[in-house]
């Protein structure tokens, strides 16, 4: 089995203080991998050079270091791509790997991440656009034109859940297009969209948790029989959420001191 290296892009906007001083989500997320991703490789992390410093580094081994900053105050995908491409300007990264951020797990074994995507872009009518409109909405928006003026597939491929990526064809084409104006671009709804891949839906395999939630019985149901989950802050409020997902992955990764 060819072996895929894992990069993880990463803020200084944990809210989640495991043991006292890990970044939580990344901790869990890096168990998650090393215990269900059977062709894990290295793991690169991208981040500001101070959090690395300051707070990385205090509990994180075994891994890989780059530093990039976040010069973007409102479009976060762009400080993401920015961080990706340098990953790929090292020879060293394997030719696929898979990216994923710190707030996705992976919660089966697999041997395979292919690129899922959530809908068509240009199935939706006009009020969707307008439901929990925010600075991520009008990025994908703004992809979804993009693409559309140039006569590309419009699917919507940032669900949140970790996917392979071609390292070549990622540098040479996101450098092609305008992520890092304005409010940007989205990461995968870009990339898989200019790439000739087999379009494959997500499926139910994904469970979310979007709110401080501290019924267990909820949350339990939420990743029963799921690949994947995705989360945000209000959730990492919940000491229910942290629980569970502290005794679904007790054990430290080989990345932890």
């Amino acid at each position: 089995m060819v072996s895929k290296d894992l990069v993880i892009p990463v803020g200084t906007g944990s809210k989640w203080r495991a043991d006292g001083h890990k970044d939580g989500e990344l901790m869990i997320a890096l168990r998650s991998m090393e215990k269900n991703y059977k062709p894990l490789g290295k793991v690169w992390i991208i981040a500001p050079q101070m959090y690395i410093e300051n707070e990385l580094k205090k509990w994180l081994t075994n891994v890989k270091f780059l530093v990039c900053s976040d010069p973007y105050k409102q479009n976060k995908d762009g400080n993401i791509i920015r961080k990706v491409v340098l990953a790929c300007d090292h020879a060293e990264l394997s030719n696929t790997f898979v990216r994923m951020s710190d707030d996705q797990v992976l919660l089966a074994p697999v041997a395979d991440l292919p690129p899922l995507y959530l809908l068509d872009l240009n199935k939706q009518e006009i009020n969707w656009w307008y439901q929990r409109s925010n600075n991520w909405k009008l990025r994908l928006y703004k992809t979804y034109r993009v693409l559309r003026a140039h006569k590309k597939p419009m699917y919507h491929y940032d669900s949140h859940i970790p996917m392979e990526v071609d390292k070549k064809k990622f540098a040479e084409i996101v450098r092609q297009w305008p992520y890092n104006r304005g409010t940007g671009l989205t990461i995968n709804t870009l990339y898989y969209n200019l790439i000739d891949i087999e379009r494959i839906p997500l499926n139910g395999q994904r469970g979310v948790v979007y709110d401080k939630v501290e019924d267990e019985k909820f949350i339990m149901n939420a990743l029963k029989g799921k690949i994947y989950l995705n989360y945000n802050d209000k959730a990492v409020k919940s000491e229910a959420f942290k629980k569970i997902l502290l005794d679904k992955f007790p054990e430290k990764s080989k990345y932890e001191k």
